[in-house]
């Protein structure tokens, strides 16, 4: 992982991060996506559904639908 997400990534809640984890392994596993690339868009996605309310992927940590 970048240092750039890492650090990021550590200042989340927990359960946001437990998201971008699975979400990242779900990419590299079922997307055939390298681990790096899949935390790369796994970043991108929570900052992007954060940012615009585009999506509910990391709404988990707020009690909403996943």
């Amino acid at each position: 992982m970048s240092t750039f997400i890492l650090n990021t990534v550590a200042q989340w809640l927990e359960a946001d991060r437990e998201l971008f984890e699975e979400r990242a392994a779900i990419m590299e596993y079922d997307g055939g996506l390298s681990r790096p690339d899949a935390e790369r868009c796994a970043y991108l996605a929570y900052v992007r559904e954060t940012q615009t309310g585009q999506a509910d992927l990391f709404a988990a940590s707020s009690g909403g639908p996943v």
